[in-house]
């Protein structure tokens, strides 16, 4: 093999498969792993586990973090973050409403105390994203507050 050429004698029958993967950066946490293709996009050929764990648009998030989050690392106004929790209408609860990838999946964790182990509790998951802004009410908001709130990316 020379480049990305393969040369076979055909002096026989003979089976050839090819097995394509991306070439990955592992270099977030836990192994976290980028597609080079995907930095690439962004920041052409470069040193791509440098890019990958910084936050060159100084949004708060690396890279890593940011093809999590099906973000534009190249954009700080793109970025996975909440705009608002606002009383609803009819005083059903609290209305959480943050920016979102169409399809991408996220979770609400709540919490009443950010000392506790576990600060946080999870309240819905698997939440499709919408164009733009995704919402969800919590309807579950009987006791004693207050409320923290908190979305992640499945």
């Amino acid at each position: 093999m020379a480049g990305t050429t393969i040369t076979a004698a055909m002096t026989q029958a003979r089976s050839i498969v090819a097995d394509f993967s991306a070439n990955l950066v592992t270099n977030g946490p836990s192994g976290t792993a980028t597609p080079e293709w995907w930095l690439a996009s962004f920041y052409g050929a470069t040193n791509f586990a440098v890019v990958n764990t910084n936050d060159t648009d100084g949004d708060g998030l690396p890279a890593w973090a940011e093809y999590l989050a099906g973000t534009d690392p190249t954009n700080p106004l793109s970025c996975l973050r909440m705009d608002a929790i606002a009383a609803s209408t009819g005083a059903t609860g609290p209305v959480i409403r943050w920016e979102s990838v169409t399809g991408m999946l996220y979770e609400v964790d709540r919490s009443t105390n950010l000392l506790a182990l576990p600060p946080f509790m999870n309240l819905v998951s698997n939440i499709v994203g919408q164009t733009t802004c995704t919402t969800y009410t919590d309807t579950n908001t009987a006791g004693s507050g207050p409320y923290f709130y908190r979305i992640e990316v499945q």
